[in-house]
């Protein structure tokens, strides 16, 4: 069992050390609170923060910036799962995009001047300084082969992410994938075939035209690794449609060199020499020292360093001069120094560095209104009084599975008060209402038709479609979001909402006891603070009427800026509490 301190299991006892738990086990006890969360945390930094450094190095000017941004970055990661707020993806690849997100805040105020130029350039076309939460950029700035990874599932985007993009032993890969090492190759294999058809498939949805949706099984033959085939059909197409005769370059350019090409497809910017270790112009290369010629900026530091008698140190206790290994396979494997000190010590000096990385993302959240997710209020500036922490519930973000309730601190890590400035006034606006209360049913009223969702012919059996209808108040029209994740309908709350996991299956209903299962993903959704409701298997579609007439469809769409994908209370119920409510185990 884990002490206060945050020393791991005793092999004596057969549990295993966090060092080879998954991501999404570490996550688990993130989220658990004391005394897991802190040696969790800790684990995550380790395995990652090397890597996100190396990325972040190609995005700031100086080591210096560098550091700042990838520490921010990870701060960021850890205070958002402990508020329930999950990674959409693979950790590593998540702080990478959160690197971007931390980035988009400086070039939107004064400290462009510490990004690289070219990098600040593309931040300003992405969409990334005005995305949406949890560090993906909006939808119109993400990439086509972005959205169609995000409908695969977890495992298949850790085996791309860490054995295909990062080139990690299959043994690592195994840990941190909660998968067998022998199966990886195959699943290595697998993956990559799944992520050519979600991402000509996105690409479809997106930019083509309706004849070229007719040409998505050619395509997929045509670009296939083994025994490929062309037609005239497909030749005369590609010819005169240059959207789709890119994605089918890229999709053959990916079979060739799958790493660079996947990199700066889920990357957007910087990805092939992320994965090559290019050097940056500006920046120091892998492995090597900041220049003497650029001595780091003489301003105040944006966290209070550590206590005394510790050393200085770049993030979580790693000097700022250690090496970090070049080349690809296995280029991660620098272990903090902050697991060579006594478990005490250790503990404190990561104390230390999460509370002060949190203490300034609070602040940047706070001043920033696109650093804090769908959903959820600015924390205000924290003040210099210690006060207890607050707990933000969001339901902005898919709710977590089957996790155990957390302490109102957990792991003992400190988060700023939220007593509000004395100088600003309240605000006298209503705070924006979720259109599914957790704590009550109520009808869901689509924002363009002003229709209701029901269930067709108000038949509550497995498979029965979704669709709109004149609202009557009916209880099959009447919804309610749990704390996992699961729209229950009144009719029979054991029947949830079901994506049927894939985006061109429309949208029903299924037995909420699956959620326990190996497809209980398909019955999970999360409700932004645009009542936009979005799948936990495609987080880059969201519920969509087919039309706006009664017993229209309702289907999953890629998600936009659009009226018919928001949904409202209804009437009497505008002013819901939004919160989630505790975890309650589904039926």
């Amino acid at each position: 069992m884990t002490d206060p301190h945050g020393t791991e299991p005793d092999a004596t006892t057969g549990q295993r050390s966090y060092a080879q738990l998954s991501d999404t086990e570490l996550t688990e006890r993130i989220r658990s609170g004391a005394p897991t969360a802190l040696p969790a945390t800790q684990e995550l930094r380790e395995r990652h923060l090397p890597a996100v450094l190396s990325y972040a190095r190609l995005c700031g000017r100086t080591l210096a910036d560098a550091e700042q941004l990838a520490d921010l970055s990870f701060g960021l990661a850890a205070q958002e799962t402990c508020r329930g707020i999950d990674p959409w993806g693979p950790w590593r690849h998540h702080l990478l995009l959160l690197v971007q997100r931390v980035a988009a805040t400086w070039a939107e105020g004064s400290r462009e001047e510490r990004l690289d130029p070219a990098f600040a350039e593309w931040l300003g076309h992405s969409g990334t300084a005005t995305g949406g939460a949890a560090g993906l950029p909006g939808p119109r700035g993400r990439s086509a082969m972005l959205g169609g990874f995000l409908t695969l599932s977890a495992r298949t985007r850790d085996v791309l992410w860490y054995s295909v993009v990062e080139e990690e032993p299959d043994t690592v890969v195994a840990t941190f994938a909660s998968v067998a090492p022998h199966t990886v190759p195959t699943l290595r294999e697998t993956a990559q075939g799944a992520l050519r058809e979600a991402w000509l498939r996105t690409h479809l949805e997106r930019g083509g035209e309706r004849t070229c949706r007719g040409f998505r099984g050619l395509i997929e033959a045509a670009v296939r690794p083994e025994n490929p085939r062309r037609c005239d059909d497909l030749d005369r197409h590609l010819s005169g449609c240059l959207s789709c005769a890119g994605v089918y370059g890229e999709l053959l350019r990916m079979d060739e060199d799958p790493r660079p090409v996947i990199a700066d497809g889920l990357l957007g910017w910087g990805g092939t020499p992320y994965v090559t270790a290019e050097p940056v112009a500006g920046v120091p290369s892998v492995g090597s020292a900041a220049s003497p010629a650029e001595p780091p900026r003489p301003e105040p530091p944006l966290v209070p360093a550590p206590p005394p008698p510790y050393p200085p140190s770049g993030p979580a206790g790693v000097p700022s001069n250690a090496p970090m290994d070049g080349g690809s396979t296995g280029r991660w494997r620098l272990r903090t120094r902050i697991g060579s000190r006594p478990p005490a010590t250790a503990a404190l000096v990561a104390v230390a560095a999460v509370t002060a990385v949190a203490l300034t993302v609070a602040l940047l959240v706070s001043d920033r209104d696109d650093m804090a997710p769908a959903g959820r209020a600015n924390t205000p500036a924290p003040t210099a009084t210690p006060a207890a922490p607050s707990s933000g519930p969001t339901t902005d973000s898919p709710a977590p599975t089957k996790r155990p309730q957390r302490p109102p601190n957990p792991g003992g890590m400190t988060q700023p008060p939220t007593t509000a400035p004395a100088t600003t006034p309240p605000s006298t606006a209503p705070a924006p209402s979720a259109p599914i209360p957790d704590d009550s049913f109520t009808v869901v009223v689509n924002a363009a038709s002003g229709l209701c969702l029901d269930i067709r012919d108000q038949e509550v059996e497995k498979r029965t479609d979704a669709v709109l209808a004149q609202c009557s108040g009916s209880d099959t029209q009447r919804w309610r979001l749990d704390s996992e994740g699961l729209l229950h309908t009144e009719a029979d709350p054991d029947f949830c909402l079901d994506s049927r996991g894939d985006t061109d299956r429309g949208v029903g209903i299924w037995p909420c006891s699956s959620a326990d299962g190996d497809n209980g993903e398909n019955l999970r959704f999360a409700v932004d603070r645009d009542g936009v409701i979005r799948p936990h298997i495609a987080p880059d579609f969201a519920v969509t009427p087919d039309g706006d007439d009664p017993d229209s469809e309702v289907e999953l769409r890629s998600a936009e800026d659009r009226s018919d994908q928001r949904w409202n209370a209804g009437l009497g119920d505008a002013s819901a509490d939004v919160s989630v409510s505790d975890p309650t185990p589904a039926r």
